[in-house]
């Protein structure tokens, strides 16, 4: 193959291949970022659900309506919180679901359990006793059951997330061991061209031409590469035939 040929090819292939490759490698960075970020939302979820126990004991103890405001804020940035979150499976597409549900849940149980809070806030002490304190203690229960489960469910999206930034991080690394990979066959392509195609070559018609220069017309180069130095060098033994016959006659 003609060097110039082969140097195109290696510019080529270069051009073609190493876009692809840096392509690859940033694509699996956006996902570990992506992944990173998603983890980062279900612990902003935890810690919403976290406040959201907090607030129903606050409820439970003090009947406060400042404890009620602050549940339903938190309940709908907690709808915002999980409507943005990211969904690239379908188990973290059911943990979502599964969390929408608990929600709707604690909100009608909550309901109730602020009802009873202020029942039992505007009632004088003597008729305290006529409330069903049943009520109040099984919606604490299972407002406090609800928001662990949606805590767990959380922790179950962090670990598919970081599920899928190992992944990702696996794929980085094997695309940036294909660069490198990418490099010392380059590397390796343009030292065998350099040293077997050109310096050898140069190296052989050096010592040639210092048999010309010394009278020795019978020496030949005998390069049969198929490239350009290659018929330079079949030229230059028929140069050094007629030389040598015309030095003869």
């Amino acid at each position: 193959m003609k060097i110039r040929l082969q140097i195109r090819w290696l510019l080529a292939m270069t051009a073609l291949i190493t876009p692809l490759i840096f392509s690859m490698a940033f694509f699996f960075v956006r996902d570990v970022e992506s992944a990173t970020q998603d983890m980062s939302d279900a612990q902003d979820l935890i810690d919403s659900a976290t406040n959201l126990r907090q607030l129903v004991v606050e409820t439970a103890l003090f009947h406060e309506a400042r404890s009620q405001e602050q549940w339903y804020k938190k309940v709908a940035s907690m709808k915002l919180q999980v409507d943005a979150m990211r969904v690239t499976s379908d188990r973290e597409a059911a943990d979502l679901v599964r969390i929408r549900k608990k929600m709707e849940l604690m909100q009608g149980i909550y309901f109730r359990l602020a009802e009873v809070s202020d029942v039992k806030l505007n009632l004088t002490s003597s008729r305290l006793s006529k409330i069903d304190a049943g009520i109040e203690s099984r919606s604490i229960t299972s407002l406090l059951d609800f928001t662990l489960e949606v805590i767990d469910i959380a922790h179950d999206l962090i670990r598919g997330n970081r599920e899928e930034a190992s992944q990702a991080l696996r794929s980085m690394q094997l695309s940036l061991g294909l660069v490198v990979l990418a490099m010392f066959l380059v590397i390796a392509f343009v030292w065998r061209l350099v040293v077997h195609h050109i310096l050898r070559p140069l190296r052989i018609f050096e010592h040639g031409t210092q048999q010309i220069a010394a009278g020795d017309y019978s020496h030949r180069l005998k390069l049969y590469q198929q490239d350009e130095i290659g018929e330079l060098a079949t030229a230059f033994d028929s140069m050094t035939l007629r030389v040598g016959a015309t030095s003869h006659e």
